[in-house]
């Protein structure tokens, strides 16, 4: 059973010492005068957690906050910093600091969290999303078409990540054009998160984003190699050819939620110029026995199907599981979610591509600094957050310091 925490014991977790070793190793701080790469982290760290928006004059104002050594164990002064100096920073400085102090937490919270309290770590979900407040001021970005009011000019980023249930275990960034298409990115990070698959029998899940013949295929022969599989959704108006259908019993067809239909082994249809031969799959048509909402009657209509059409590499599994597994992917949905709703994800507080790398790996680092305090203490992340803050501040109330 996992002992619960307080916020300033999780802070004194922190790998300082890799900090300053790696800050060494990759010269950030080489002429860096005001804002130290660990006084960066710490202005960052504590303005995601303090603020739901998070701005550069907002990291200006916390700059001159004289209690973050003390509480953080980090000798970076309270010097005050111009908003401007904060993005000439955010801008220059090496971002594959912030991947590897990310990689470097990630790694030790695994000797603190209980695994038996996480949520199917052996299930990645994968998926997109994208983030286009303030990046009309990009000057690389993906352009949707369809934003009028901006002359159809304003820009957006698309971010990729395979989630374990925990955290982030792969992130991508796409700001070329070629990534507006879900093919490509979605693929992308799929074939990503499968080669970095560090164990066997892990089982990646997608929506139906990617579909392509050959790009199943690919992910096929990858999870193949990796002891792995994976499960997608396809259109049900997908066509496929029946080679013969899978042998179930009666009473694994349904459940309280779902009702199989069709179980069969199957070819979809194979391009010309496809880059494989004949390749089989197992196709799942599954019908939904809980009431779908309802449309909606506006422009922002949504169309909720009866049933749905899952596409898998594994032959053997029963195939309730198989469904089962697919719907444990609205959890990276949940987690899109919290990133954007409670920290900042959507606001773009750096308009470079290396600012917008580094605030990604800050926010992951964030998230499961969270993440960590709400396991030990039984709590959802929200929460965790809120009681973070309240923590925080009684912390500086308790704790005064003599005015510099």
């Amino acid at each position: 059973m996992n002992k619960p925490i307080d916020i300033e014991k999780l802070m004194r977790q922190l790998p300082l010492d890799f900090m300053v070793q790696t800050a060494d190793a990759l010269k950030v701080d080489y002429k860096a005068k005001k804002i130290s790469a660990l006084r960066l982290f710490a202005l960052l760290l504590i303005g995601f957690l303090r603020h739901s928006e998070m701005s550069q004059r907002k990291i200006s104002e916390e700059s001159s906050n004289i209690w973050l050594d003390e509480f953080l164990k980090i000798d970076i002064g309270p010097t005050p910093l111009a908003h401007s100096s904060i993005a000439d920073r955010l801008a220059s400085i090496n971002a594959t600091y912030f991947a590897k102090l990310y990689d470097e937490i990630l790694r030790r919270a695994e000797s603190v969290i209980d695994p038996s309290e996480l949520e199917d770590s052996n299930i990645v979900r994968i998926d997109t999303t994208l983030v286009s407040e303030t990046s009309a001021k990009l000057s690389e970005g993906i352009n949707t078409g369809v934003n009028n009011r901006f002359g159809g000019q304003k820009k957006h980023i698309k971010y990729g990540m395979a989630y374990d249930g925990f955290s982030a275990i792969l992130e991508k960034i796409f700001t070329q054009q070629q990534g507006s298409g879900e093919e490509i990115t979605l693929g992308s990070t799929i074939v990503g998160a499968v080669e970095n698959a560090g164990s066997p029998g892990k089982m990646f899940v997608f929506d139906r984003g990617t579909t392509g013949y050959d790009s199943l295929c690919r992910i096929k022969h990858l999870c193949r190699q990796k002891g792995c599989h994976f499960v997608s959704r396809l259109k049900l108006s997908r066509i496929y050819h029946t080679e013969f259908p899978v042998s179930i019993e009666k009473a694994d067809r349904r459940d309280d939620e779902f009702e199989i239909t069709e179980d069969n082994i199957a070819f979809l249809n194979r391009p010309l110029k496809s880059d494989y031969g004949k390749e089989r799959f197992r196709i799942i048509r599954v019908r939904f026995l809980k009431p779908r909402p309802r449309t909606l009657p506006s422009v922002r209509r949504r169309r909720y199907e009866p049933e749905m059409l899952l596409i898998t590499d594994d032959f053997d599994t029963d195939p309730m599981t198989i469904v089962h597994d697919y719907k444990k992917r609205w959890s990276i949905e949940v987690f899109y979610k919290f990133l954007k709703q409670n920290l900042s994800f959507s606001h773009l507080l750096s308009t470079s591509k290396n600012g917008i790398e580094v605030m990604l790996y800050m926010t992951l680092i964030t998230a499961v600094l969270i993440k960590i305090y709400a396991v030990l203490n039984h709590i959802g992340p929200t929460i965790a957050q809120s009681r973070m803050i309240v923590q925080l501040e009684n912390w500086i109330y308790t704790h005064p310091l003599p005015k510099t």
